[in-house]
């Protein structure tokens, strides 16, 4: 469980090298709107912008229905450090009447040091139990390594999650688990520099 864990941890690390420091009072602006619609529904909308010793955020976000059941909607959020780091993410959401849905969403993020890490994924349901989902996350540090990853996951399929890590030093960790009712499956292999086979760490 842990090594699905990395990917989003190494992300938020890297993005978070732009933090706002909540303490050192920082300043904040933005405005909103609700709108009803005639025919039922309506539309909700605001933005705003934080700005501290840190750094500054800027955030964005909308939604709609059309009173009928049906809602839809996005976000989206930039961040500037101080020290050079940055990072944005976005994502959009649709709920219908039906109970089906979709979910997507995206996150980039560039440390001060120079490492970088990118996320994206999405989820949809078809308001009859069945879900399927995927998501891919890519991150290199300043040094040279990088991980890459995927994961994927359907009602009565399973979940499946690879991965392909890489050393500053050149050490290759290859590996692929399936997680389904019946049971797990796990296959990894590693090299080293040289590109010969070596023991992987457990």
């Amino acid at each position: 469980m842990n090594k699905y864990l990395f990917p989003a941890i190494a992300l938020a690390l890297v993005i978070a090298s732009a933090p706002i420091d909540a303490r050192n009072k920082p300043t904040r602006s933005g405005s909103g709107l609700v709108m009803p619609k005639a025919k039922g529904g309506g539309i909700a909308a605001g933005s705003e912008t934080t700005t501290g010793a840190r750094g500054s955020v800027t955030r964005r976000g909308q939604a709609s229905s059309d009173g009928q059941g049906n809602v839809r909607g996005s976000s989206s959020a930039v961040y500037t450090g101080v020290n050079g780091g940055s990072g944005n993410r976005s994502g959009k959401f649709q709920r219908n009447a039906d109970g089906s849905f979709s979910r997507s969403g995206n996150a980039n993020g560039v440390g001060a040091n120079g490492g970088t890490g990118t996320t994206s994924g999405s989820i949809a349901g078809d308001g009859q139990g069945n879900i399927n989902g995927s998501r891919r996350t890519s991150l290199h540090g300043a040094n040279g390594g990088s991980y890459n990853g995927q994961t994927t996951g359907a009602t009565g399929s399973g979940i499946t999650h690879t991965s392909d890590g890489t050393t500053a030093s050149g050490t290759n960790y290859d590996a692929s688990t399936t997680v389904t009712q019946g049971g797990a499956q796990h296959s990894a292999t590693c090299t080293n520099a040289a590109g010969e086979a070596i023991a992987c760490r457990k």
